[in-house]
Order: structure tokens, then sequence, then C-alpha cells
């Protein structure tokens, strides 16, 4: 099985173990269309929920992935989406679970 790799540089305080994989996830409502390529994925089923859309997608290799857009958003069933991801917003787990406090920046 073949899987789409996005390199993301995430803000954590932290480390993992040497030989140790990570979990990096991310909320649904942090996800975003972008004209930007980066990870695609085919949505399977859009709920239209008035000012929200939600959007079930697979992603290659697979991999299930859920967005949240505008109510108006240009998402079609089986139609390709690249989805923008901010590393901000992601988070990151070792594998017991265990997450790595996120760094922020306020300004």
């Amino acid at each position: 099985m073949s899987v789409q790799r996005v390199e993301l540089v995430v803000p954590v305080d932290g480390a993992v173990a040497a030989g140790e994989a990570p979990t990096v996830g991310i909320r649904p409502n942090d996800l975003h269309s972008s004209e930007v390529p980066g990870l695609q994925v085919v949505p399977e089923v859009i709920e239209r929920l008035g000012n929200v859309s939600i959007c079930y997608a697979e992603a290659e290799g697979g991999i299930s992935v859920n967005l949240v857009a505008g109510g108006l958003a240009d998402l079609a069933r089986g139609k390709p989406v690249n989805i923008g991801i901010d590393p901000a917003c992601c988070h990151v787990f070792r594998s017991d679970g265990s997450a790595l406090v996120r760094r922020f920046n306020i300004t």
C-alpha cells in the first residue's frame, strides 16, 4: 500500500524516542480546502448543514479524513480536493498516547 506523505514542522516542546513513530492529529474544523498542492482527498459523503458542510473523505492508502468547510464550499462526491494543514493546529502524540505540548506565538 502506498501512502501519500506530507511533511509538516509542528511547533511542539518535547521529543519522541528514537525509532518511535508519533501520531499527528488535527481537528476537522482546522482543515481547509486549498489551491496549493498538499494532501489530496476524495470526498465520499458531503453533509450540507446550512452555514457549514461536513466532508467525509478518503486519502491515498484508505486513510479517512473528515473536514468542516463553509456551507457553499465547492465539494463534490468523487472530486479530488487539496487540503491545507496549518502545523500550528496539529497535535502530536507519542506511542503511549501522551501528547507533546504545543507551542503558541501570541502577538
